[in-house]
């Protein structure tokens, strides 16, 4: 097998990935074998990811859902990568003082380290007819100062599986569990994004960066058991508590995962949460077939046709999709959904 050479141009790529357990399973193979050379890994939380990708500080990275809705225009997507739950997450909760709807003009504190989670929030209680009082901070488990003047907190990721929050406050609401029964869809935290700038010029490189996640994904699946137990170390999780947790994430970007994903565009636009309808779209300088004079020649050319079809198939999964008018909230329309797959038209 030839060595990959690159242009001086372009000597590394810069690759971000979330600072929690959640991603292990994607980045095992990544990081158990011999990181390439040209690959750059950078470890933040979601919400600083999310800030240097917007500042062109990475290339490729996993972001907030909300926070591609706001950069869909530079943003595109790699196939089949995703963070995503149907209905228990257990890494995304509310934990309040009051029942949910008794938070009206209430005081929430959200988490800045996500923007989906906070999105989503703010969705599922609008629906509700629910509108509280938000303020953004940091949130410490440690410090009862951090929330001591808050009826309710919003945390996330490692915080949310550690912080003992059902010992803190009476009511602890899963956000996964509330998005599935609002609309009887799984919820997509989190999808790998490209900065469209950045595959227009490396194309092949991108390709290159998505196949190798797609294979690192298929060895952390096959190595659930050892990321288990270093995640149940690594956090002082009881064992089974953190198998359930990887049981209940999903990876993939399917149909059922995009039509959550656009639920909840759809959601946040008509919300006005964010100013337009977000577009998605997958690396489409490579779906069109472009090429880079700038890339290494030792990359297959063409792009291998396996892969391509694999493309074109969520890419077609796309456009099905964006064909049908959902109303919402979902669940007013949950028997056409349910007619729709068993059909196998979903």
């Amino acid at each position: 097998m030839n060595r990959m050479k690159f242009s001086t141009e372009q000597k590394s790529v810069r690759v971000g990935r979330i600072g929690y357990i959640n991603v292990a399973p994607i980045y095992y193979g990544l990081e158990q074998t011999e990181t390439p050379s040209h690959i750059k890994l950078i470890s933040e939380p979601p919400a600083v990811l999310n800030r240097m990708m917007e500042q062109e500080m990475i290339d490729i990275s996993p972001v907030s859902s909300a926070a591609f809705a706001r950069n869909h225009k530079d943003w595109s997507l790699l196939p089949d990568l995703s963070i995503s739950a149907f209905g228990k997450v257990m890494s995304v909760i509310l934990a309040s003082n009051y029942p949910l709807e008794e938070l009206s003009n209430r005081k929430i504190l959200l988490s800045d380290e996500s923007a989906s989670a906070a999105d989503m929030l703010k969705l599922l209680l609008s629906w509700k007819q629910i509108h509280p009082r938000f303020e953004t901070g940091t949130i410490n488990p440690d410090l009862y100062s951090t929330y001591e003047n808050h009826d309710g907190v919003l945390v996330i990721g490692n915080c949310a599986l550690t912080g003992g929050w059902d010992q803190r406050f009476p009511y602890v609401f899963d956000l996964g569990e509330l998005w599935k029964q609002a609309t009887g869809l799984p919820f997509v935290f989190a999808v790998w994004a490209v900065r469209k700038a950045f595959a227009q010029r490396h194309p092949k490189l991108v390709m290159d960066i998505a196949r190798r996640f797609e294979r690192s994904k298929q060895l952390g699946k096959m190595n659930m058991d050892e990321i288990q137990s270093a995640s149940s170390s690594l956090l002082e999780l009881n064992p089974e508590d953190c198998k359930n947790y990887f049981n209940q994430l999903n990876y993939g970007l399917g149909h059922l995962e995009l039509q959550g994903l656009k639920t909840f565009y759809q959601g946040l636009f008509e919300e006005k949460i964010v100013p337009d309808l977000p577009k998605l779209s997958f690396i489409p300088t490579l779906i069109e077939g472009k090429k880079s004079k700038d890339e290494p020649e030792s990359l297959s050319d063409p792009v291998q046709s396996g892969e391509m079809q694999f493309i074109h198939k969520q890419k077609q999964a796309l456009l099905n999709l964006g064909s049908r008018h959902i109303p919402l909230p979902l669940k007013k329309v949950f028997p056409q959904l349910l007619h729709l797959l068993r059909q196998g038209r979903l």
